[in-house]
């Protein structure tokens, strides 16, 4: 959509109450326009959008469009009323807030466009922002796994080659003729290696898949003072020490330029707000124990949102450290208008 001052001028007036909404609210004004000749348009549309800007490819949606006028317009001045509102299918929990981030921004606008006939489309635009309900409610996916989550492909592939190494040097020792000492030397060293992850590495690591098991629970969330109280539960099933744990609040930006192979994705992880646990805590196998933390959500947080090529993620990351304990996992957090909790 381009403009054309030579043909006309076009203005964008929104009232006071316009220029800041929220979801389901009404946006409301007027567009001017100065014709300095004849125009052969059609119609008059207004529409009320979103679109993304940053590193990620272009996301954007109408989520309301009028016509105000039909037909050519003369030399003059005009006036067009207008009222749009900010919903989409009746579920406001879909609509993104305005946003500025590292990686991604969404900007609202409202746009007016000329319809001309055999010509290129002219208009303009008047960017609004979209702030957050009154009230909004939290809760983070269960985090419900095992403690030391590990996976045993890389000692059964270490396991695998030196298998391989041993079975070669095997067959050179077996089968050549004037073997040197050294190859007896070569061929040992695997062996051994090969043993002890045999005999050792692999039973330890399948040891630690049994540590226990470790709950993350959201109790209460508190719109008034962005206050989120949760409780994290773990059940060891052996004697276990903690060392240190953080339990911290997480914003996920990410955006990808372009598709398919050629795709670039870029990502952008901040820490909002951290519970801090220092002191040593003793586990006894079988037996529950209970962190609380509180953690503070910003006021203006901005409610997760997912599209195409453009993402906004809340989450709440738990790490601890200790004996035989490494233990590192996020979970996301989904916000809504309390209006729209789900059972």
């Amino acid at each position: 959509m381009a403009t054309n001052p030579a043909l006309c001028e076009i203005h964008i007036e929104l009232s006071e109450s316009s220029l800041r909404v929220r979801p389901g609210d009404k946006v409301a004004g007027e567009v001017i326009i100065q014709a300095h000749t004849a125009i052969d348009s059609r119609n008059i549309y207004v529409d009320l959008s979103y679109h993304t800007e940053g590193r990620g490819s272009v996301d954007s949606k109408v989520i309301q469009e009028i016509k105000v006028h039909s037909g050519k317009l003369e030399a003059g001045t005009y006036c067009f009323e207008f009222s749009l509102v900010l919903a989409d299918d009746g579920a406001d929990d879909t609509i993104p807030l305005s946003y500025e981030g590292r990686y991604t921004t969404v900007v609202w606008a409202i746009s007016t466009r000329l319809d001309m006939k055999w010509a290129t489309d002219i208009g303009n635009q008047q960017k609004i922002t979209v702030i957050s309900p009154q009230q909004s409610a939290v809760w983070v996916n269960t985090l419900d796994e095992n403690i030391n989550k590990v996976t045993l492909w890389l000692p059964i592939v270490f396991v695998v080659v030196f298998s391989i190494v041993l079975i070669i040097m095997l067959s050179i020792l077996i089968f050549g003729e004037d073997v040197e000492w050294i190859l007896y030397v070569l061929t040992l060293v695997p062996a051994i290696v090969v043993a002890m992850v045999v005999l050792v590495f692999i039973p330890v690591m399948w040891q630690q898949r049994k540590l226990g098991q470790i709950q993350l629970k959201i109790k209460n969330y508190q719109p008034s003072s962005g206050k989120i109280t949760g409780e994290l539960n773990i059940t060891p099933r052996k004697v276990l020490t903690i060392e240190r744990a953080r339990i911290s609040l997480r914003l996920l930006e990410g955006a990808e330029k372009g598709s398919g192979k050629k795709s670039t994705y870029s990502y952008y992880s901040k820490g909002i707000d951290t519970y801090k646990v220092d002191t040593k805590i003793s586990l006894k196998p079988s037996q529950t124990e209970t962190i609380p933390f509180t953690l503070m959500l910003p006021e203006d947080a901005p409610l997760p949102f997912t599209f195409d090529h453009n993402w906004l993620k809340w989450g709440i990351r738990v790490k601890m450290k200790g004996n035989q304990l490494d233990f590192e996992s996020e979970r996301g957090i989904e916000m809504v208008p309390n209006a729209n909790i789900k059972p």
